[in-house]
């Protein structure tokens, strides 16, 4: 199995472009019902601040452009209104990535623990409609322990801490 993550975040994208790419709840599981083929399963993080389509497929070529078209038809969006900001990471540095996120190392402030939740809920809608395989759901189950285990065992949640508070 290969793993793909394409997606925006704050680091990568103003908070327009972020917004175009938002989901609701409803509309990850219509999503989800409409993968790309090739794609085996996928987790849709939708965030504030990150838009991230998890993609796992048999195939060790899942092209970038079919998960990147994929966005573009759901929001109806052109290309060159996406292209310069998404990112994509495969295979242990997707996996590196889901934890960075996860663990509340990848938000815009840092140990930020809503993530969490939200990390949680990403996986349960995939799970609702069935497009989280085993292997995705296991890692999304992990990086969720894996920041649940950092959050204890380390200061970054020591604080308070969301954009808001900031």
């Amino acid at each position: 199995m290969h793993l793909l993550v394409l997606g925006v975040n704050h680091h990568s994208a103003p908070v327009e472009v972020r917004e175009k790419l938002a989901f609701t709840p409803e509309e990850v599981k219509a999503a989800l019902g409409s993968l790309p083929s090739g794609v085996d399963g996928a987790v849709i993080l939708s965030t504030c601040n990150r838009c991230e389509v998890y993609a796992l497929s048999q195939d060790s070529a899942l092209p970038r452009d079919e998960l990147e078209s994929f966005l573009l038809h759901h929001h109806r969006l052109g290309r060159e209104d996406l292209t310069s900001y998404l990112y994509a990471y495969s295979q242990e540095e997707a996996m590196r990535h889901l934890f960075r996120v996860a663990t509340g190392v990848d938000s815009m402030v840092l140990g930020e623990d809503q993530i969490q939740g939200q990390v949680r809920q990403a996986l349960a809608l995939a799970l609702v409609v069935h497009s989280a395989p085993r292997p995705l759901s296991r890692l999304f189950r992990h990086a969720l322990m894996v920041g649940k285990r950092a959050r204890r065992e380390t200061g970054i949640s020591r604080y308070p801490v969301s954009v808001s508070h900031a």
